[in-house]
């Protein structure tokens, strides 16, 4: 029998691999439910780049850079 433990960090730092979770009425996200997003690379000034469906009633699947992290933002992933 294998078993194998798998733990899910939360933070305020944005790390690739990572679940973005923006606070409802941040970042143009609808005060009522808010939005996640997946981010893709982080860059030297602290900007990072994230991919994510359905912001403003896109349905499509679309990248874009954020500058950097505030209030509105947590982050999740796992440690395997």
């Amino acid at each position: 029998m294998m078993v194998s433990s798998v733990f899910l960090i939360l933070t305020t730092s944005p790390q690739a691999g990572a679940i973005i979770s923006f606070a409802g009425g941040g970042h143009g996200t609808p005060a009522e439910y808010g939005h996640v997003a997946f981010v893709e690379k982080l860059y030297p000034n602290g900007s990072f780049l994230i991919s994510e469906t359905n912001y403003n009633g896109n349905p499509n699947y679309t990248f874009r850079k954020l500058s950097g992290v505030d209030s509105n933002l947590s982050f999740a992933y796992t440690t395997k």
